[in-house]
């Protein structure tokens, strides 16, 4: 008889929002969805190197529950952090033989953590703890790889790791790393052009995945995967440039947005068999989080006056939230946003 697991802390889905800005240098959280919101800087959390709040490729992952939070920095030596009551207090900790952490992903449970970064060998490794970040091991997949390791992603149990290597032009190999062993091994997938971002479902399955500058050009593709990245459709033209992307945890809603391009939000509700292209509040928006059923969403959109919006109908309308926080009279543009994803 199977036994159904009950929301850890009754703590709701996209009950918890993290928005992160290093041009201010400052993480702004709320508890309630967005409706009231808390600033934290530097010298609210001793011990902890500014330059968390002040790299533009400082990334931070969260649990389903919203209560075990990592944020990797890309700063030489600088390492991790991990806080496990909501950013009111945070540890600094750092891998051995980990130089620069480029990104960092965690399952649902907040249990398995993957780091990818530059080891003392200027390689690039992902490495993979199982027990919420206090003991580290190199996959024997992927490791000492010669073109830069960027971004990684995980599905809700772990089982599914994605990583990515190179988002510059500069490098001739493109790759994509998928694992359905959590971590263990890896197959490949070549892309055109250098991978700046990618999102996963909850499951897996679905998968979307943003490309640079693909053959000399300055737009920003995005291919989709409905079969756990075997294999890859390209769902933008050039009349779109796509930034950011937000998948929900059965891969029903997807998002794919213009950033700075104002060419709209192309959004898929049958999971990623039809598009409608959108222009709306979150058509030049790049930052936006998306709760794991879809239904709430919070974005902010890509210029002065950086307004911020959410959704409470699975991304049907936006209504401005007011209640956000300003710095001298002024919106802060934040790099990204996320919400927790808690699941039955």
């Amino acid at each position: 008889m199977s036994v159904l697991k009950r929301r850890s802390n009754n703590i709701k889905d996209g009950q918890y929002v993290i928005a992160f800005s290093d041009s201010r240098a400052l993480i702004d959280i709320s508890k309630d969805c967005g409706m009231t919101w808390t600033r934290r800087q530097p010298s609210d959390l001793p011990n902890v190197n500014e330059y968390f709040f002040s790299n533009d490729r400082t990334r931070i992952a969260m649990s389903g529950d919203g209560r075990h939070i990592y944020c990797s920095c890309y700063m030489a030596n600088v390492g991790l952090l991990r806080s496990t009551d909501f950013l009111e207090t945070a540890e600094p900790f750092k891998p051995d033989n980990c130089y620069s952490v480029y990104s960092i992903a965690c399952n649902g449970r907040g249990n398995l953590v993957a780091v990818v970064c530059q080891n003392s060998n200027n390689k690039y490794d992902l490495m993979l703890s199982g027990d919420y970040g206090k003991t580290w091991r190199v996959s024997n997949g992927l490791k000492d790889n010669t073109v830069p390791l960027m971004g990684v992603e995980m599905s809700h149990s772990g089982r599914y790791v994605v990583a990515y290597a190179s988002n510059s032009p500069y490098y001739t190999t493109h790759e994509l790393f998928i694992s359905s062993d959590y971590g263990e091994t890896f197959s490949s997938e070549i892309f055109r052009g250098p991978i700046t971002k990618i999102a996963i479902s909850g499951d897996g399955k679905y998968m979307l995945c943003c490309c640079n500058r693909e053959s000399s050009s300055k737009l920003y593709y995005a291919y989709y995967s409905g079969d756990y990245g075997k294999t890859w459709t390209k769902i933008t033209d050039s009349s779109f440039s796509a930034r950011t992307l937000a998948i929900s945890y059965d891969g029903k809603y997807m998002v794919i947005e213009g950033g700075y391009s104002y060419s709209g939000a192309r959004i898929s509700a049958d999971y990623g068999k039809t598009w409608a292209l959108k222009h709306s509040v979150i058509g030049n928006s790049f930052a936006l989080g998306l709760s794991s059923d879809g239904k709430y969403a919070i974005a902010q959109e890509s210029s002065s006056p950086y307004r911020m919006f959410k959704s409470s109908d699975y991304l049907g309308s936006f209504t401005e939230i007011n209640t956000a926080p300003l710095t001298s009279g002024i919106r802060t543009n934040y790099r990204f946003i996320i919400m927790n994803k808690n699941r039955l």
